[in-house]
């Protein structure tokens, strides 16, 4: 029996959703199996930044303004506070400019962008479901 998807991914988190629309902008068939169809709208504490390199796939896979504009706003400032509870002893603060204040790093046109995984996970899902060629 010969089959006649070339290509099958194991897994629907990040990894595999990118390798699926990667193969896709490459014109190959896949197959994307995932074991827990729960996993994508279960949120739990997961990645929050994607790197410049990343948003270069993003470019090129069509959805980089998807996750540039997936709903914070540009002039939110990217500080990241350490603290033991939400009342608790305040630790320090990590202060990063707001997206619109920042500049590319002069290695990439593209910069580091905020968008946590359970945003970035369902905006890669569907650009793979566009690009047709997974099932």
């Amino acid at each position: 029996m010969q089959p006649d998807t070339p290509v099958l991914i194991v897994g629907g988190g990040p990894i595999g959703l990118a390798t699926a629309l990667e193969l896709a902008w490459r014109g190959v068939r896949s197959v994307l199996v995932e074991q827990d169809s729960r996993s994508a709208p279960v949120l739990l504490a997961k990645a929050g930044t994607l790197n410049a390199r990343t948003l270069e796939f993003c470019r090129r896979w069509g959805i980089a303004d998807a996750v540039a504009h997936w709903g914070a706003p540009d002039d939110f400032p990217r500080d990241t506070v350490y603290c033991t509870s939400l009342q608790g002893r305040y630790i320090g603060r990590d202060a990063a400019p707001s997206q619109r204040d920042r500049q590319p790093p002069e290695c990439s046109p593209e910069m580091l962008q905020k968008c946590p995984q359970h945003v970035f996970d369902p905006l890669l899902a569907r650009a793979v479901l566009e690009r047709g060629h997974t099932r």
